[in-house]
């Protein structure tokens, strides 16, 4: 059950870096071009 809840907050965490990371690859294409 925790080993569970862990990798489910691990896998949420690693969803919103992911996101991040993307978001701030758009913001620096568009302020280079």
């Amino acid at each position: 059950m925790t080993e569970y809840s862990a990798d489910k907050i691990s896998n949420q965490r690693t969803q919103y870096w992911r996101r991040n990371i993307q978001y701030l690859l758009i913001l620096l294409t568009v302020w280079f071009i």
